[in-house]
């Protein structure tokens, strides 16, 4: 893997398609620190609720697996025992505590856990260990992504070199507070555990809880961050270093939620929504959102269709205050409203010439105050709406 000391493998279990890989586990020769958060929907996956528990009891883990083709969500009893099972062999097959393996899952919601299957493969995946790159381990989580999602950085920290390396899956039911979307990134860095979590739950807030598919929220999400410390190098939070790791941290947690929104099912761009000058970031994230999650307007973002009419009806349309007669909006650079008022020179050909670009900003100016949000955000296809129809099919 990009990252010292940590090992990736796959393997075909057979859960939904045949001969395909379809488990992930990730080792480290060290003992890693973990930092982890997970969807805040009331329905979760048994397999996330046995992570979490892991997590709860000791942040300091050996091992990660994660198998695609069915998400053990709404499984009750028999759920909970498939996961324990999983997990045990693991451990007893790595010769690790119980609670240093942690557990995900993605696919179908509701079909029986066949946790036998996964379990047969683990010798497989010790065995295979290191023989995959980071794209085949990818692809091994996927569902309906089309591409798989991999994203590293090497930083130059005091003279000693430090990697990150993530990756991750997910491209419909993705919304703020995740939708099913499986991240796993890991660093060679030496963190202590608290400031770990701080970096992680700062890096989720400007990458994958500022984008949106379609405004569902899953019952698997799960974002992992781990550290080894195999480079030697300590992160502490009043070091000089600290805010180069930082930066790079979170840069390959946003290229990785933007992966995401460009697989969005069936989508064809990948739309920055800006809202600005309002009285906090809250408001201004408020309105981002209601922009972005609205089908009027994301089928005319596929449709090429600068009908500015739309982005402020739903700007509008939320608790915040909004007056349109202070507000400006551009696409791209070019100026669709200023204060309210259509400039004379407003040429439409222009603001459809940015919006044929795969990717383009939105950004709206309320004249409130001195804050701004973004969310990430592609169009609705009829692709979309195919995928969605047949999905358990």
């Amino acid at each position: 893997s990009a990252v010292k000391g940590f090992s990736l493998s796959c393997a075909p279990a057979g859960i939904k398609y045949k001969n395909r890989d379809d488990v992930l586990l990730i080792t480290s020769e060290l003992p890693f620190n973990t930092a982890a958060v997970f969807t805040e929907n009331k329905v979760k996956a048994e397999s996330l609720q046995l992570c979490k528990k892991n997590l709860e009891e000791n942040s300091q883990c050996k091992a990660v697996i994660v198998n695609s083709g069915n998400a053990n969500a709404c499984n009750g009893e028999e759920g909970i025992k498939g996961a324990r099972s999983i997990t045990e062999k693991l451990s007893e097959a790595l010769n690790v505590r119980f609670n240093e393996v942690l557990i995900a899952s993605t696919g179908v919601i509701g079909e029986k856990f066949p946790a036998d299957k996964i379990i047969q493969i683990i010798p497989q995946l010790i065995q295979n260990k290191d023989k995959h790159d980071e794209i085949t381990c990818a692809k091994s989580i996927m569902t309906t992504d089309l591409f798989p999602k991999i994203s590293s950085i090497k930083v130059n920290l005091s003279g000693t070199e430090v990697n990150i390396g993530g990756l991750a899956k997910g491209a419909g039911m993705i919304s703020p507070n995740m939708g099913t979307m499986l991240a796993f990134i890991a660093t060679d860095a030496k963190i202590e555990t608290p400031l770990l979590k701080e970096i992680l739950k700062d890096c989720v807030n400007s990458s994958f809880n500022r984008i949106t598919v379609d405004g569902d929220t899953s019952t698997n999400d799960t974002v992992i961050l781990m550290a080894n410390g195999a480079s030697e190098m300590v992160i502490r939070r009043d070091s000089d270093d600290y805010n180069s790791f930082k930066q790079a941290v979170q840069s390959v947690f946003i290229d990785l939620a933007k992966m995401i929104v460009r697989d969005g099912e069936g989508a064809t761009k990948l739309v920055n929504i800006i809202v600005k000058d309002t009285f906090s970031v809250q408001d201004a994230l408020i309105i981002a959102r209601k922009i972005a999650n609205s089908p009027l307007v994301k089928t005319a973002l596929h449709g090429e269709d600068p009908n500015w009419g739309r982005i402020l009806a739903a700007a509008g349309n939320t608790e915040i205050a909004f007056e349109y007669k202070k507000a400006s909006l551009f696409i791209g650079d070019v100026t669709v409203l200023d204060k309210g008022e259509v400039p004379e020179n407003y040429d439409e050909k222009k603001s459809n010439a940015v919006m044929k670009n795969k990717e383009f900003d939105i950004t709206l100016s309320c004249g409130n105050g001195f804050h701004s949000a973004n969310i990430w955000t592609s169009d609705l296809t009829k692709e979309y709406i195919s995928i969605n129809a047949d999905y358990r099919s």
